[in-house]
């Protein structure tokens, strides 16, 4: 993010990577995760989004799907997931 950038531009810009990961499975599972929580997120929490984003979708997948509690800085990413 860059120091000019306001907070709608960065959640748009959030959602658009998100949802254009490059396989069908990730662009629905990350782009509707984000699509649905981003505004939830703290800036920390965005901070941690913005880095998630950068792994790769099976990494990314991966994470997802854990059943560790444990990833902090993640855990205000993992508290928005469903049981």
């Amino acid at each position: 993010m860059g120091p000019v950038e306001d907070s709608g531009i960065r959640i748009k810009r959030l959602i658009y990577q998100a949802a254009h990961r490059g396989t069908r499975e990730a662009d629905l599972l990350i782009g509707t995760f984000v699509r649905e929580n981003a505004l939830k997120l703290s800036e920390n929490d965005l901070v941690a989004l913005e880095h998630l984003l950068t792994w790769a979708d099976h990494d990314i997948l991966t994470f997802l799907f854990s059943e560790s509690t444990d990833h902090t800085p993640w855990h205000g990413i993992q508290k928005l997931l469903p049981a």
